[in-house]
């Protein structure tokens, strides 16, 4: 069930970036009822980071908080090395690094509201990435210019 709360999860993605966030919300509303008895917190906060990403893409700011804050929360009770190794990747700094991303989605529409935040999000998940993570660190870097050209910069 764990994996295949993955592949939902991997559906709801390519569901967002086709511009289609109630689909891709549906999918992980089935990833997570799916899952529910049997994710561990790392599964749980990627889960919460794809629905969060799905209210953003609606620009319902407030589910997105509440979501992100879910993930955050979930991660908390981590603990490496119990977890399935397609879930190794999701830690503290992919889940700043997608948090930034995805206010940064919503200062493109808002940066008042959202930029300097989306800026926030994004230092902190470069500073806790590894240097294996080369591809993380230029997406992140490429954020963090766009957060700063919408903060006037």
């Amino acid at each position: 069930m764990v994996l295949g709360a993955n592949v939902l999860a991997g559906m709801a993605r390519q569901m967002l970036y086709r511009d289609q966030p109630r689909d891709a919300l549906e999918l992980i509303r089935l990833a997570q009822d799916g899952a529910r008895h049997v994710a561990g917190p790392p599964v749980w906060a990627m889960l919460h980071t794809r629905e969060a990403w799905a209210y953003a893409a609606m620009g319902r700011t407030a589910a997105f908080r509440r979501t992100t804050g879910q993930a955050a929360e979930a991660l908390t009770d981590a603990k490496p090395g119990e977890e399935p190794h397609w879930i190794a990747y999701f830690d503290e700094a992919e889940l700043a690094g997608t948090t930034g991303g995805r206010l940064l989605d919503l200062a493109r529409h808002n940066p008042k509201q959202h930029a300097e935040t989306a800026a926030t999000e994004i230092r902190h998940a470069l500073a806790k990435r590894g240097t294996e993570a080369g591809r993380s660190h230029a997406l992140d870097r490429i954020g963090l210019a766009q957060c700063h050209f919408l903060l006037g910069d």
